[in-house]
């Protein structure tokens, strides 16, 4: 499940990049800037409460939250959940991609999991060491929210993946430097 669901991010990531989902300033497509949404809890949401996955987008400064067009986020899921183990494991899925100066800087993942597999002993660590497997280098960065695990594969894509309790955030695209600022702000937030 892990291999489907890394490479279904890198297809969403390049196909986000490719389609010009990016930019944010064309307003096609339905494109529209999210705005943050009630506050999260320290505690997982009953199952009823899985569409406030979109919440986990809080505003990070110089950085804003578009909406990807609906084709893409139909083929993202359309991968995700042909893995029966993914449907078993996985609530809910949402993605942005994110943008600086109306420039594509990257997409942002947040799954929320079910939280009789999140409760399972070593399941923090083996969605971490997943991404660090795969990659040709790996680091650790530690903020006031927890340890982001910075991962770089082959292609050079750069996966920034936290995971605390039924929330998993990533955070997708080629450049570090531009995409650490937002997964320590979304990190921060949802801590």
């Amino acid at each position: 499940m892990r291999r489907r669901l890394q490479l279904a991010m890198v297809v969403l990531a390049l196909s986000a990049f490719v389609g010009g989902c990016g930019g944010g300033d064309d307003d096609d497509e339905g494109a529209t800037a999210t705005t943050a949404a009630a506050a999260t809890s320290s505690t997982a949401p009953p199952t009823t409460e899985v569409q406030g996955l979109a919440s986990v987008f809080k505003p990070v400064s110089g950085y804003k939250f578009v909406e990807l067009p609906p084709a893409i986020l139909d083929d993202m899921t359309s991968e995700l959940t042909s893995d029966p183990e993914f449907n078993d494991v996985v609530e809910d899925v949402q993605a942005r991609s994110v943008t600086q100066d109306d420039e594509g800087v990257g997409i942002v993942m947040a799954m929320r999991l079910d939280a009789k597999y999140a409760a399972l002993p070593g399941v923090e660590q083996g969605i971490v060491d997943e991404f660090a497997e795969t990659a040709v280098s790996t680091r650790t960065v530690s903020t006031s929210g927890g340890n982001i695990t910075v991962a770089t594969d082959a292609d050079g894509t750069v996966f920034l993946v936290w995971v605390k309790g039924t929330l998993v955030i990533m955070v997708i695209g080629p450049d570090e430097t531009s995409l650490l600022p937002v997964a320590r702000g979304l990190v921060t937030a949802n801590s």
